[in-house]
């Protein structure tokens, strides 16, 4: 496959065939029947894959765990659907990082992005199922009273975007924060919802739409705004997840934890 795009186009399950399809380290298998869909997933070595592959059935593996969806008239058509994890992520930076009063600073993140099946049918279209192209550990971010849940993402916050390795299973995100307080900011992670964002697919992989957090001190509110501007990073993005007009995705105090800077 010589572009992501091609991932996220509508396609057919072959006669008597299983299809894998291959994400990064996800490896999803389907299967039709004449009542039924079935699919599941494992994951390989960590790898640059993003094609699909017509086998026999002989050649799955007997260990996968299959989840089985039944129809009158099982559809043909199926198309994958790129998605933003479902709870908040929470990401570390490589080391505690302060931002004076009044500044602000640019950071670049990866994500791995979850990929929901679709069947389609005379135009219209049923899930069924949604599934992580990672493992992602659970996490908590926040006081254990009232903080919130999360996965933990296996990379870090960076400075630059060159320092984040490009893989076809990852969305990378600009995230601009604002020291809005009247003190230092200090801070060793972040946790964000990106469940808002739009979603856009390059040759080799997906671009979130910009995210912006005016932090204004420690236990306050702190208001995320997701916005509907394009990335710039690459030419010729396709879209495919719609993203909404500017708005205040989150009012939370769990998005900085902030730290002591030694």
């Amino acid at each position: 496959m010589r572009s992501l795009r091609q991932f996220w186009s509508v396609r057919r399950i072959g006669e008597d065939r299983v299809t894998l399809a291959r994400l990064g380290p996800l490896r999803l298998w389907l299967a039709r029947a004449d009542k039924e869909w079935g699919f599941a997933s494992h994951y390989g070595e960590d790898a640059e894959l993003m094609d699909f592959a017509q086998v026999p059935e002989d050649v799955v593996p007997e260990d996968l765990k299959w989840t089985n969806v039944l129809f009158r008239d099982a559809p043909r058509d199926y198309v994958f659907e790129a998605v933003a994890p479902p709870k908040p992520i929470t990401i570390r930076t490589t080391g505690p990082i302060g931002i004076p009063r009044g500044e602000s600073s640019v950071f670049y993140l990866a994500v791995p992005v979850f990929i929901r099946i679709r069947v389609i049918l005379n135009g219209n279209s049923q899930t069924l199922g949604l599934i992580s192209s990672e493992k992602l550990r659970r996490s908590w971010f926040g006081s254990q009273a009232d903080g919130v849940s999360s996965y933990a993402n296996p990379m870090e916050l960076q400075l630059d975007l060159d320092r984040i390795t490009r893989k076809p299973n990852q969305i990378i995100y600009r995230v601009e924060i604002n020291n809005c307080s009247s003190k230092m900011l200090s801070f060793d992670k972040i946790s964000l919802n990106f469940k808002k964002t739009g979603l856009y697919s390059g040759v080799e992989n997906l671009w979130g739409s910009p995210v912006q957090i005016d932090y204004s001190g420690q236990n306050k509110e702190c208001p995320v705004t997701y916005s509907d501007t394009v990335p710039g990073d690459e030419k010729d993005l396709l879209e495919v997840v719609h993203s909404s007009k500017i708005e205040i995705h989150d009012l939370t105090k769990y998005v900085i934890s902030c730290c002591n800077l030694m």
